[in-house]
């Protein structure tokens, strides 16, 4: 092999879990299996080096100033990709280039903004579990957070996880082999939040080892940190992947937010997907979810933070209070707000920029955006100054102007540099007295060498003498052959030609290795006063992040003001009651998409005493779900301090939402329909307490009526048991028995959907109303639904049979079929369920053998015998 290809094979070595992008002269190269692989996600030309010998390698390639795109597609196919570049100029080099890894680029850990979501964190999780329990941590470094999470071993240890991810959607999981071994989890991770998976080194995992990383990381040992031993173990497992992936330290994640499992409201995996937050449940698209209608931020930092809120709503009254008064201020000065929107609007990724500046990867624009964004900062300091709300107040004391770092920027980079920062023309004139010196020469040299050139053919008297230039010589003066005996001493003849002489002379050889010297190391000195600027501002990390952080907080709070005055939400009353009393609520998302029609409200009225579970009957298509789902999302917003659609509404503090709507089979893990759901429900009555609020629709449809009737009878049962859970609880049902439990049970309240019948004909009127439905009205709603007017036809005569019978006795109900049949004689129909017949399976199940004598038995038989005849 060549030196090359055993430098590459040596460095492939060491990188066997990626895909090695190397380095040669302008192009990136991939050989072996890697070319085979990129060449087809890619969809780039595979060739071969060294075709037709023995040591041929399959390879191909990409130019390097288009590399982030195919590093895109890369990823995104689930690879990882190990960038080797050459770390010696080639020019100043004989034999081999040195080359090295400067980074490995995975879903969790890339910078690149075309790679990025704006309005999603790109958070890397890092699992590991021990016989104590599960530590997870999350990461994001293009923005600097970090947050860790443990969770007691249990039974649903699992979902205890899953349920934690759901509020950071990792894109990468790393973990040790305990927990990279724990399939089902793994799979399930992958499959709900599309996330890579990779099993990291176990050694990065061992305690002793990550307690050292996280002290270097933090100054502060474990204990000081409060984490607990699996978590640490976690920490030190994902510190130690960023360093193999950044090739550097860690300097923007200063802080860990380590959280308890009691902290704020708990959203299980299900209930973010039931209430359709961040997607639809169909066809799992943004818009129509309830994200859409409350997004209104200007900045991708509110974006993000806005959906932090929603997720981890706040159990403190007094937290939601503030920023209700925030809202509240910005919703009543309509011109401030929208002063400040408009400023925010201009205001670029402060967050992501900053991170590159801190790993060293921020480019001019990168720069330069963070200028624009400076620059907004004193007209929203502006406005901010006469808020009177506390939490506007304290937003106005954490903003800092940057000023300097503003003036630096301003004054050091050129609005116009190119995309790379080694090519110079990225300092602006007057930054550095050097710099313009060099420019000068470089600009003003050659002018320079002309005016020697007028001055010797002045003082020589040399008419032809003219000025030249060429690779070899470089700048010479050039005369005929006939003057050439009258040249001065001091010209010194460097080339004869046949019709002229070529010369130089001190002075221009001077003035050119100024202008050589001068174009050899302007980039360079580009290049540097860059990073002095850069680094400047990573000395500013915490003045500039802090500020970040507040005008995050002011975006989000500026949208929801927005979204309250735009959609007539109300100021809810939020407190430590068990109320939950809305007037005139509506579904945020449901009242914001209907064009032709007015959303009817509905009231809602439930507490932990008399009011605690409500059994919700009615059509289908009537409402019931949009009703429970609006309860839902009126009590989330309530607590992350947002206005709330209602006329009116008093909620008191709940501790977790659950929500069973809807269900599926999970082909992944073999599960029917009916499983999906028991296991939602399990989970749910093992988790819930009675500051919960639980939302149930249609417990029990999957299996036969009697088993489905008994589970959703006893869940409501279990339910409203103060004794066991007693939650606030919407239950929908088509289980009409369960009616009853109203005369049973004291806390259970029926309520039914209005409907208005003339004939076949019915309205849905999507009022609440107290009471149970008498009807399901399940064939008009076949009929709304354009069913064949037969079998509508059809349906209504078997239901008119089945409603003459008790339910409860089968062998009861009489229902004839229309169906002719080739064993149909003389016009006579087959029945559908044979009234005769069932009587005598009847008589039969009802003898006791035990106690029939043969006498009594012999009877009996002549008595059946009897039934027969008309069979």
């Amino acid at each position: 092999m060549t030196p090359m290809m055993q430098q590459y094979t040596q460095v492939k070595e060491q990188n066997k879990d990626s895909i090695l992008l190397y380095r040669l002269g302008d192009f990136y190269e991939m050989f072996f299996d890697d070319a085979i692989v990129a060449s087809k996600v890619l969809d780039i030309a595979l060739t071969a080096r060294g075709k037709g010998t023995e040591n041929e390698a399959p390879m191909c390639g990409f130019p390097f100033h288009s590399a982030d795109g195919y590093i895109n597609k890369l990823i995104d196919a689930g690879y990882s990709v190990a960038v080797c570049e050459q770390m010696e100029n080639p020019a100043d080099v004989k034999g081999i280039v040195k080359r090295d890894v400067v980074r490995v680029i995975t879903r969790g850990t890339t910078m690149d903004n075309l790679a990025l979501n704006d309005k999603t964190n790109n958070y890397l999780c890092s699992l590991h579990i021990d016989a104590d329990g599960a530590g997870v941590v999350y990461a994001d470094i293009t923005t600097g957070e970090m947050f860790a999470h443990f969770h007691e071993t249990s039974d649903d240890l699992d979902m205890k996880i899953l349920n934690t991810m759901v509020k950071y959607n990792p894109v990468e999981i790393i973990g040790s082999q305990r927990a990279y071994d724990n399939e089902t989890l793994m799979r399930e991770a992958a499959a709900r939040f599309g996330s890579s998976v990779r099993n990291f080194y176990n050694w990065a995992y061992e305690l002793a080892d990550s307690e050292t990383a996280v002290v270097k990381q933090f100054g502060k040992s474990s204990g000081e940190l409060n984490l607990q031993s699996a978590t640490v173990c976690a920490l030190g497992g994902l510190l130690e992947y960023l360093k193999h992936t950044q090739k550097s330290e860690l300097p923007n994640l200063r802080e860990i937010d380590v959280k308890s499992e009691k902290d704020g409201v708990e959203l299980d995996i299900y209930t973010v997907r039931n209430l359709e937050i961040f997607e639809t449940y169909r066809d799992r698209k943004g818009q129509g979810s309830l994200i859409s209608v409350l997004d209104k931020t200007k900045t991708p930092m509110g974006a993000r933070l806005l959906r932090k809120w929603i997720l981890n709503p706040l159990s403190n009254p007094a937290n939601i209070s503030n920023r209700q008064n925030a809202v509240e201020e910005l919703l009543r000065n309509k011109m401030m707000r929208e002063e400040i929107s408009e400023k925010l609007s201009k205001v670029y990724d402060i967050e992501r920029s900053l991170s590159k500046v801190m790993y060293k990867t921020a480019m001019c624009r990168d720069l330069l955006s963070l200028l624009g964004s400076f620059s907004q900062i004193p007209q929203i300091l502006h406005e901010l100054q006469v808020c009177e709300s506390n939490t506007l107040q304290r937003m106005f004391k954490s903003i800092d102007p940057l000023a300097d770092l503003t003036e630096l920027i301003e004054k050091a980079i050129n609005p116009q540099s190119p995309n790379t920062i080694r090519e110079g023309d990225i300092i602006n004139d007057g930054f550095n007295a050097e710099l313009d010196e060099k420019r000068r020469i470089k600009r003003e040299g050659v002018q320079w060498i002309t005016d020697i050139a007028k001055e010797e053919q002045e003082k020589t008297g040399l008419k032809s003498l003219k000025v030249g230039y060429n690779r070899v010589f470089g700048y010479y003066l050039e005369l005929s052959r006939a003057a050439a005996d009258n040249v001065p001493d001091y010209f010194i003849r460097k080339q004869t030609l046949a019709n002229c002489e070529r010369y130089i002379i001190p002075r221009i050889k001077e003035i050119e290795e100024m202008i050589l010297d001068a174009d050899a190391t302007m980039v360079e000195l580009e290049y540097q006063l860059f990073c002095n600027v850069r680094d400047e501002i990573a000395k500013n990390y915490t003045r500039i992040e802090q500020t970040a952080e507040a005008i995050a907080n002011l975006d989000v709070l500026c949208s929801l003001a927005h979204v309250a005055e735009r959609r007539g939400y109300t100021r809810p009353t939020v407190n430590l009651t068990d109320k939950i009393e809305i007037k005139n609520g509506r579904h945020p998302v449901v009242e914001a998409v209907l064009k032709d029609n007015a959303f009817i409200p509905n009231d809602t009225n439930m507490d932990n005493a008399r009011n605690q579970v409500a059994i919700i009957t009615g059509p289908n298509m009537a409402g019931k779900s949009t009703y429970m789902r609006q309860v839902a999302l009126i009590v989330l917003l309530a607590q992350i301090g947002s206005f709330v659609p209602a006329d009116s509404a008093e909620i008191g503090i709940v501790d977790k939402i659950f929500t069973r709507i809807g269900a599926s089979d999970d082909l992944a893990s073999g599960d029917s329909t009916f499983m999906v759901e028991m296991k939602e429900v399990a989970y749910i009555l093992g988790s819930a307490t009675s500051k919960s609020l639980i939302i149930l629709d249609e417990i029990g449809r999957g299996t036969s009526t009697y088993d489905g009737l008994g589970i959703a009878w006893a869940v409501v049962e279990h339910i409203a048991d103060r004794t066991k859970i007693g939650a606030k609880t919407l239950f929908a049902t088509h289980y009409h028995e369960l009616t009853e439990l109203e005369q049973r049970m004291e806390n259970v309240k029926n309520y039914c959907i209005a409907v208005s019948k003339k004939g076949d004909d019915i309205t849905f009127l999507r009022k609440i109303i107290p009471g149970g439905a008498d009807d399901s009205f399940g064939v008009a709603v076949a009929r709304l639904a354009g069913v064949d007017k037969n079998v509508i036809k059809r349906a209504k005569e078997i239901v008119k049979a089945l409603e003459s019978t008790d339910i409860s006795r089968p062998n009861e109900v009489n229902i004839k079929s229309n169906v002719k049949t080739e064993n149909a004689t003389n016009g006579d129909q087959f029945g559908f369920v044979n009234n005769e017949s069932f009587e005598v399976v009847q008589k039969i199940r009802e003898l006791d053998l035990d106690e029939l004598t043969p006498k009594d038995a012999l009877l009996k038989l002549f008595e059946l015998k009897g039934m027969t005849k008309n069979l």
